[in-house]
């Protein structure tokens, strides 16, 4: 009986793990396309606003993660670090400026959440026990 009860513990501890795991991702590539959607100019639209906020929200996901990586999620981080080479390069007024750089600023979040997208994987849920 407590072997048992051991098991499902490691068990749920494992699927909050993994939970845990594909929130940080699910979190990130939603700031990637909210990013990557505001840098697009739809053609006979007007641009949308940029604010600075737009990029530092990527940003500062990308300065807090390892210290939320408690799950040692080494795919993501390798995209954190690319996704903060990118941002070197990307200033937002720059951005609202020239037509070029927005769009080659989107193509680039574009292909960063397109890798974050393939990390994750729909998975049943983790299924509470509310008998105890």
């Amino acid at each position: 009986l407590r072997q048992q009860a051991e098991d499902e513990l490691k068990a749920d501890l494992r699927n909050a793990a993994e939970e845990i795991k594909a929130s940080m991702r699910e979190g990130f590539l939603d700031l990637l396309e909210h990013a990557r959607d505001v840098m697009i100019t739809q053609p006979g639209s007007k641009p949308k606003v940029i604010k600075d906020s737009c990029i530092g929200n990527v940003l500062q996901f990308c300065e807090v993660f390892t210290l939320r990586n408690t799950q040692a999620d080494d795919q993501l981080s390798d995209l954190v670090r690319q996704c903060q080479d990118t941002l070197i390069g990307i200033d937002p007024d720059k951005c609202r400026k020239n037509i070029n750089m927005r769009a080659d600023a989107a193509r680039q979040f574009a292909e960063i959440a397109a890798k974050v997208d393939s990390m994750i994987t729909t998975e049943k849920s983790r299924v509470f026990s509310l008998d105890n």
